[in-house]
């Protein structure tokens, strides 16, 4: 079975399939680029991931905000798949939207 982080309720309650994890949602922050609509940090952290997957929990990524990017009647809008645990939004993504690990 996959890894997953501790977290304040406990273990983190899923585990992603192949090729996905599950990442935090945060938002901007100092040091972050940021798409000027969304607001979303292109850092997150990982939270849970497969047997299979190339990361690791507590990771810091750099997310591909472009390729999540749709053009929605003039606008654009981040699309995630948001998964809801205990009160805290999270987001299950593909392995490929990632473009790098952060070690800053």
């Amino acid at each position: 079975m996959g890894e997953v982080k501790k977290v304040n309720m406990g273990i983190f309650p899923i585990v992603p399939t192949y090729n996905n994890v599950i990442i935090t949602l945060n938002t901007l922050k100092e040091d972050s680029i940021m798409l000027e609509e969304s607001g979303l940090s292109d850092v997150q952290e990982v939270i849970a991931v497969s047997d299979t997957s190339k990361f690791k929990v507590g990771q810091k990524v750099i997310i591909d905000l472009n390729r999540l990017t749709k053009v929605i009647n003039g606008d654009r809008r981040i699309e995630i798949d948001p998964i809801e645990v205990e009160g805290v939004q999270y987001t299950f993504l593909q392995e490929g939207l990632i473009k790098g690990v952060d070690n800053r």
